[in-house]
């Protein structure tokens, strides 16, 4: 059980890695990205 938690986590770092890649060859700032993701959670959109 415990090594399919760390495998599904793995995954999730592995994806996030990616993405995180991904906005910084795009030179998109990581915190405005969040302020905005913040605000659409805030607003409910």
């Amino acid at each position: 059980m415990n090594n399919l938690i760390k495998k599904n986590t793995d995954k999730i770092s592995i994806h996030e890695q990616k993405i995180v890649t991904l906005i910084e060859s795009h030179g998109i700032n990581i915190r405005d990205l969040i302020c905005v993701m913040n605000k659409n959670l805030v607003c409910g959109l």
